[in-house]
């Protein structure tokens, strides 16, 4: 029983985080990459991954306090904001890491890729000769 609540509360915080950090990038009106952040554009990771990973921590807390202590509901309330305080911390942190791993590791690959392009440009330049 308790995997089919982790399960849910994990799909239920990751397509809440995944939707607000679209609402945030893409707006209803005028979009945050056309405002005050136009380099996001390029990055949306720095914004998407840190808030659903954040999302994703606070319902694994969150999902863990209530299902240990499931009649102490006052208690968990009480307990509750000082664990969300870390929660969404850690979580922001491993997300903006993540971010910036992936944005290292695309960048990787992009270079390897216009390597391979100018090593094939520069052998059919020289085999023409």
């Amino acid at each position: 029983m308790r995997f089919y609540l982790y399960f849910t509360f994990g799909i239920v915080s990751s397509i809440l985080g995944w939707f607000t950090s679209q609402m945030l990038l893409l707006g209803t009106g005028e979009s945050i990459i056309d405002g005050p952040l136009p380099w996001l554009a390029k990055f949306p990771e720095l914004l998407m991954l840190p808030i659903i990973a954040a999302c994703l921590g606070v319902a694994m807390v969150v999902t863990e306090i209530f299902l240990s202590n499931p009649t102490r509901y006052k208690a968990n309330c009480r307990v509750l904001p000082r664990y969300l305080q870390r929660a969404l911390l850690i979580g922001t942190i491993a997300g903006l890491i993540a971010a910036l791993l992936t944005m290292f590791i695309s960048r990787l690959g992009v270079a390897k890729q216009e390597r391979k392009k100018l090593i094939s440009e520069f052998s059919s330049l020289h085999s023409t000769d």
